[in-house]
């Protein structure tokens, strides 16, 4: 646990280690309490596009990541920015807000960020900087203005943790482990590419987020069991009175691959454009270049600590479970002698489960939700193959050996037995 972790730096040689050792108390008890704060202040994502259409706050998310990056702040200054003017926009009722002032709560917002959230001290006095970023277009007394504005909305309940603050908590232990660095680079890529979906980024805790993405990007670049073990033991740190979070981290660890999924197919959003291209860069490990498994990843493992059982319901699946597809035209089912003798069946795209007719409850998936489709069992074997030709060439183009690889083999052994 945290605190144990902690605790032994207290004989270390390093003063910085010496004085993480002060957290050994507190640590175990501040996820608690982070957590809490976290889910008090999440804004509802149904709100915030009302409030904020889907289109400006793409455009406002991508000057951000652009402005921010020329002005060299920290990445954390991204995710506190967005989610003070998240938090704002979901708590204003429906309104028409012009250029400019959209853009005098933009730069408030900014300005909040850096008193509260960042550790870094801008290069500029803070005057400076809002003339930077507005082009000196906005006077700096109508962003003050603007800022107070925010804060009397908000009750001046400002910096509430981020996914971005979990990531960073939850990944204190894995140098323990030896676990790449590489690994916390991807995690922080998926992390800004939820950013882009409203309704992905405040459907689960922020949390259970941060250790989806963690858990998925360790398992990605074949990093030892005990890192992700360690991640797990942390995040029951933020649910104590939960018994069985294991059913909801999974579905938040598929969704984040879905997404992850579409946007490496997806060449048309600029934010999305400009996260790829910083984390394309050394620094960031070229993380951005990896390519998304199209087959779903079990981000626990089966005898994970207090989450028994976690990993099962992957291993049971007919074929192996891509990212929802597009469902909009059905499968006509063949009327050959194959399927006159066995009958038609359901079949399930996404996760490859099958039903004997009559249909599942109201023709949905019982597993993920999914539209399933009748289809002659000819053809749900064909979808099989299909996704088996598919896993095998990724295998065989992949860059990730090891471990990993046998296991994504294995899997797709059992699929062909």
């Amino acid at each position: 646990m945290l605190s144990r972790y902690f605790a032994s730096k207290r004989n270390s040689p390093s003063p910085e280690d010496r004085v993480q050792a002060s957290l050994a108390d507190v640590a175990d008890g501040a996820c608690r309490t982070l957590h809490s704060s976290s889910q008090r202040h999440k804004p509802c994502a149904r709100q915030l596009l009302e409030g904020l259409p889907q289109a400006d706050r793409q455009e406002t998310l991508t000057w951000m990541a652009q402005a921010f990056e020329v002005m060299s702040f920290p990445d954390t200054l991204l995710f506190d920015t967005a989610l003070l003017l998240d938090r704002y926009y979901a708590s204003l009722p429906k309104e028409d807000c012009n250029t400019a002032e959209s853009q005098r709560r933009l730069l408030a917002a900014v300005c909040v960020a850096l008193k509260t959230g960042s550790n870094a001290e801008p290069q500029l006095p803070l005057r400076q900087v809002v003339a930077h970023l507005g082009h000196d277009e906005v006077p700096f007394d109508d962003v003050i203005a603007a800022e107070l504005i925010i804060l009397r909305k908000l009750r001046f309940d400002v910096g509430t943790p981020t996914s971005r603050d979990f990531l960073e908590a939850l990944g204190a232990r894995l140098s323990n482990f030896q676990a790449p660095d590489r690994a916390q680079h991807l995690a922080d890529f998926l992390l800004q590419l939820s950013l882009a979906d409203a309704g992905l980024h405040y459907r689960y805790p922020h949390s259970m987020l941060a250790a989806a993405a963690l858990l998925l990007a360790l398992s990605v670049t074949c990093a030892p069991a005990a890192a992700q073990t360690a991640v797990l033991e942390d995040l029951e740190l933020h649910f104590p009175e939960a018994a069985d979070q294991h059913a909801t981290l999974a579905n938040c660890g598929r969704d984040l691959q879905s997404l992850w999924l579409m946007i490496f197919a997806n060449q048309e959003n600029m934010y999305l454009n400009h996260i790829r291209l910083k984390f394309s860069r050394t620094n960031y490990r070229s993380v951005s270049t990896v390519r998304p498994p199209g087959a779903p990843i079990a981000i626990v493992p089966s005898k994970a600590p207090g989450m028994s059982g976690v990993g099962q319901p992957e291993e049971q699946h007919a074929a192996p479970r891509l990212s929802k597809p597009s469902l909009d035209s059905s499968v006509i089912p063949r009327q050959d002698e194959g399927a006159a003798k066995q009958g038609p069946i359901s079949f399930c795209l996404p996760c490859g489960r099958v039903w004997k007719l009559p249909d599942p409850h109201n023709g949905l998936c019982t597993h993920c939700g999914s539209q399933v489709e009748v289809v002659d069992p000819e053809a749900a074997e064909r979808e099989v193959i299909r996704v088996v030709i598919t896993e095998l060439r990724f295998c065989l183009e992949s860059p990730l050996k090891g471990p990993q690889s046998r296991e994504r083999l294995y899997l797709i052994k059992r699929q062909l037995d």
